[in-house]
């Protein structure tokens, strides 16, 4: 018979109706005409694949049974013809069609099998899902293979979106990255893998306008790793917005060495030597001040070059970190350098093998012949840490000897010796914190009730929420209420809701935080501020897991998690009388102590550096960090706020700051002054030397003058104090931490 065709918009799809029952074909066709597309009918399957060739429409709606060809060689046959490998075929049979039926006919290269009667929203349902598909997936075409297998090869994460920002195709690097699988990345959108977050959660959202038609890129971390994401708008030959194409680039590596680079600035800059910091190849990674001054090449002329540019003599060992010098530690070279003007100087180089963002690498110190003795009194071994014989280029020393004043460098991390523990956005070098991020993966994944103590403004809140997102309810809601802000009752309506008419102006029902977290999580900030009569129904809420609304008969139930916090220690409060031991011993399962930032020193550089990586996103700005004042007045500063104090200071600090690096005139006005001590002579108020003595003198009373937790709670290295300890002249007792502990 003759095909009918509705004709519709532009582009409209083009279904083929294959059936020999007149009233199936009919009620096929009026469902597909009222849903929108241009229907082609046929009743035979010759006249099927004749149709399919001359106009070759979008779907095929094919009936398995059919008077003089199967379906199923109708479908082979169709998919033979490569000039109609786009078009998708369902096939469609009677309910009692046996199921090796459907294994055929999808195997025979259907795209879809459904069973006769089809229910109507089901029919349009399925052809508008598979064409979804097509169009994601491309037409079926031999080249298309080879592009995906390209596509795949790629190191970058690459996706396609929509004018939606909605996934439509992305490569198996991208999948990685998301740590999703590649299958389940369809659809979703960047909205969706991406702005979800808490902005309140120490994650900056990603700040990218997906309908832009400019390129545009930010730098996020996820998970602990670093992500690029560079996104370019697609346009139409008419200039209509088609979408956009996203490269995601694992940059980890890169930041690591930039921060380990950042770190090395801040020790190495006050320094009268020259330090270089170079790659295995000999490529100079950074240098300090000293070093400009010295070869009379600005600092980004240094970084351009070798450190063989920098000898005025062939040397006949490669200018990397040769496998002796991973061996000893340390080497001692005596050569001849030249300036950028061509003159000539004598030196003496002291390198020692380290590992920048772990990569292998060697710091260098370099000095001047004759400036000052390197050997016996005074020598490099006394004054520097490193080894006292003198060595050929090629040779290295007997003795295992560090370069201890570069030895801080082994580790990109603050304290020599200790390692940095991570998980998610947490990480710390101090051994309570590691203690508490060690366990809290098994913690989060338990429903057990978590109760976090530690001084305001040590964390609690971030940690409730990094327990949230470790836990199998991380899909759920976290509800955070603070009891020490809300009177008792407005508290108490907060919490369980009330119905209508409970009281004056309970005009209509209103659920409760239990009933609005569902099975997701409830924080209860400053729980020690709960009232008796609140405290005692809270109870009642953990023991049987039901509350009565405000105003109701009806007990409702909760599903929640709670996970409790205190500014004060609650066994106190118990014995004082103002906390009900039941409730203590409830919430009690898990207890984690949070140190207070004075405690955790060590973790200073670390909170620094991402805090000030998130004020430069939220303002914009490229601030690399503090200078080397700044950092010892937060030093010694005591922090009564903690790390909310510390972010405040840095706030402050960031908005005013225009350079580079925040310096101490950006701090508040109440960091400029640092008391004395008793004994101490008056020194003046800003005096950084004040400042370094107070320091070291709190830090190694507190450790008993044991040098070496004191210097790893000031985050430097130990031969760095001694050296410290001698510059400002202060003197230590004969028995220190150190010999105790080896009496003990």
């Amino acid at each position: 018979m003759q095909p009918s065709i509705v004709e519709g918009s532009n582009k409209q799809t083009v279904v083929l109706n294959v059936d020999d029952n007149k009233d199936s074909l009919r009620i096929k066709t009026v469902t597909l005409r009222r849903a929108g597309f241009a229907v082609i009918e046929a009743e035979t399957g010759g006249e099927a694949i004749q149709l399919v060739s001359e106009s070759r429409p979008d779907v095929v709606l094919l009936d398995v049974n059919l008077p003089d060809l199967s379906g199923f060689e109708v479908c082979q046959r169709i998919r033979s013809n490569s000039a109609t490998t786009s078009t998708l075929i369902i096939q469609i049979s009677a309910c009692f069609t046996k199921g090796s039926d459907k294994i055929k006919g999808l195997d025979g290269g259907a795209d879809g099998y459904l069973t006769s009667p089809v229910e109507p929203p089901l029919l349009v349902a399925t052809i508008r899902s598979l064409l979804r598909v097509r169009d994601a997936e491309g037409v079926r075409n031999p080249l298309f293979q080879y592009w995906q297998t390209t596509f795949d090869a790629v190191v970058d994460g690459i996706a396609l979106l929509d004018h939606e920002g909605a996934i439509l195709r992305c490569n198996a690097a991208c999948a990685s990255l998301l740590d999703r699988a590649l299958g389940d990345l369809a659809g979703q959108t960047f909205r969706q893998l991406f702005f979800c977050e808490s902005s309140d959660d120490n994650s900056a959202p990603v700040r990218l306008d997906l309908q832009s038609r400019t390129r545009q890129s930010v730098e996020v971390i996820r998970s602990g790793r670093w992500l690029k994401i560079t996104s370019d708008p697609v346009l139409s030959p008419e200039g209509g917005f088609l979408g956009s194409v996203c490269i995601l680039s694992d940059i980890t590596d890169r930041k690591n060495l930039e921060s380990s680079l950042q770190q090395f600035q801040h020790l190495s800059e006050p320094a009268d030597d020259v330090y270089l910091a170079i790659r295995p190849d000999g490529k100079i990674l950074d240098a300090n001040k000293a070093a400009v001054s010295v070869y009379g090449f600005s600092r980004e002329e240094l970084l351009s070059r070798n450190v063989r540019d920098l000898f005025a003599e062939p040397q006949s060992s490669p200018a990397g970190v040769s496998a002796t010098l991973k061996d000893c530690g340390g080497i001692y070279q005596e050569m001849v350098h030249r300036r950028k003007n061509g003159s000539r100087l004598r030196v003496e180089m002291c390198s020692k093998y380290t590992a920048l963002a772990g990569a292998d690498a060697f710091l260098t110190v370099v000095r001047e012949t004759g400036t000052r003795p390197l050997h016996g009194q005074g020598s490099v071994g006394e004054v520097l840490g490193m080894c006292t014989q003198t060595h050929g280029p090629d040779e290295h020393c007997g003795s295992r000897a560090a370069v201890e004043e570069l030895y801080l460098f082994a580790d990109p991390s603050p304290s020599a010796g200790s390692v940095k523990h991570e998980l998610g956005e947490l990480a710390s070098f101090n051994r309570q914190m590691q203690g508490i991020l060690k366990v809290l993966p098994q913690v989060s994944a338990s429903n057990c009730t978590v109760l976090l103590q530690g001084e305001t403004g040590t964390g609690k809140e971030l940690l409730a929420r990094t327990v949230h997102k470790l836990s199998p309810r991380a899909a759920k809601p976290m509800i955070v209420v603070n009891c020490a802000t809300l009177p008792e009752n407005l508290l108490e309506s907060e919490l369980f809701g009330y119905r209508a008419g409970a009281f004056t102006g309970a005009l209509r029902d209103k659920p409760g935080l239990f009933t609005v977290a569902g099975e997701g999580t409830i924080f209860l900030d400053e729980i020690g501020d709960l009232s008796p009569v609140l405290q005692t129904k809270l109870l009642r809420v953990l023991q049987e897991r039901t509350y009565l609304p405000l105003g109701s008969t009806a007990a409702e139930r909760t599903a929640a998690r709670f996970v409790t916090a205190t500014n004060r220690p609650l066994s106190t409060l118990v014995e004082e009388g103002r906390f009900r031991s039941d409730l203590y011993y409830r919430i009690n399962v898990v207890t984690l102590e949070l140190p207070p930032l004075r405690e955790r020193r060590e973790d200073l550089p670390l909170l620094v550096e991402r805090i000030i990586r998130d004020f430069n996103l939220e303002y914009g700005k490229e601030i690399t960090g503090v200078s080397s004042e700044v950092m010892s007045i937060l030093q010694s500063h005591q922090f009564p706020g903690n790390i909310r104090e510390l972010i405040n200071i840095l706030e402050h600090a960031h908005v005013l700051c225009t350079m580079p690096l925040i310096e101490a005139h950006h701090l508040p006005a109440y960091l400029a002054t640092v008391p004395t001590r008793p004994g101490q002579p008056e020194l003046g108020k800003s005096d950084l030397r004040s400042m370094e003595v107070r320091a070291i003198m709190e830090g190694l009373e507190r450790n008993r003058y044991n040098r070496l937790a004191t210097a790893r709670e000031l985050g430097i290295h130990k031969s760095t104090l001694f050296r410290k300890l001698k510059e400002l002249g202060i003197a230590l007792p004969r028995a220190d931490g150190r010999s105790n502990r080896k009496r003990e």
